[in-house]
């Protein structure tokens, strides 16, 4: 889990192959090669592993499967209402992302507030509801992606005597994190971004897969910290933080077409790169 620079960046390239297709009328596989340039981690029969999961799960769910996480840290405004007032927007401006469900959850200091709009794919069932507090009320999760392993490690959980009460990989999630600590991120297969509030220490944990493909954003100063799976959803916090264009990013933006590294299009808001965690 490290930051991969501008210059150890990933090529990835699609070859065709004849044959019989998964249909039995004729086949097409895909390989990948990779340009791993000075990535030090970089394993290209593990890349491979995990881009044709990422392919056969978009072409079964459907490539817009997603969900939309939020989530605020507050240090000192002392106005809950408009606290509660804002994750509330978080979760309308994010409703799209997740049209099953939408719900918030904060903590009894009002210090902890987080948002999740659910789209529901594996359990269908209200028990998958977000945020999810564990069964000791130590633990709450909002997550957006999917654990492609999560049924090997719904295994070990059971035999090391974890109830689980849902068929869902982000129970598996919040009770391995439970159990493992901050070391079960090594043990994940998948697309994510999810962040783990840890009740009892007041800390705060977000994670973003490997390859980067679940979005975060997140905004900090003195008052607060506040993310989302969308940086739309954060200019609500225009009330208390001055946003600002930023040229060098307009700049970047035309002479690449992106804008990179932990950048946006604003100065405040910034992106949390794949790979990376934050913990507060």
């Amino acid at each position: 889990w490290i930051n991969i620079s501008q210059k150890n960046c990933i090529d990835v390239v699609f070859k065709k192959v004849r044959g019989n297709n998964i249909f039995g009328v004729g086949k097409e596989t895909r390989s990948f090669d990779f340009n791993l340039g000075n990535v030090m981690w970089g394993v290209s029969d593990v890349y491979f592993d995990y881009m044709l999961k990422r392919f056969w799960s978009r072409l079964i769910i459907g490539y817009w499967s997603m969900c939309g996480i939020s989530g605020i840290l507050n240090f000192k405004i002392k106005d809950d209402n408009f606290l509660l007032d804002l994750i509330k927007n978080f979760n309308r401006d994010l409703k799209h992302r997740g049209p099953n469900n939408s719900d918030i959850w904060h903590d009894k200091n009002n210090y902890c507030y987080l948002g999740h709009t659910r789209l529901s794919i594996l359990d269908l069932s209200n028990k998958g509801n977000q945020p999810m507090v564990d069964r000791d009320k130590k633990f709450v999760i909002s997550f957006n992606g999917e654990i492609y392993n999560f049924r090997e490690i719904r295994k070990t959980l059971i035999l090391l005597g974890v109830k689980l009460s849902s068929s869902s990989d982000t129970e598996i999630l919040l009770e391995g994190f439970k159990i493992f600590g901050k070391s079960f991120i090594h043990h994940l297969d998948g697309m994510f971004a999810f962040a783990i509030y840890d009740i009892e220490e007041q800390k705060l944990y977000i994670y973003r897969d490997r390859a980067g493909e679940k979005p975060l954003y997140y905004v900090y100063n003195e008052n607060l910290f506040a993310f989302s799976s969308e940086f739309k959803s954060l200019l609500n916090l225009k009330k208390i933080v001055n946003f600002s264009i930023s040229k060098q990013s307009i700049f970047e933006f035309l002479a690449l077409r992106y804008i990179p590294n932990e950048k946006t299009i604003f100065n405040e808001i910034k992106k949390l790169q794949p790979g990376c965690f934050i913990e507060i």
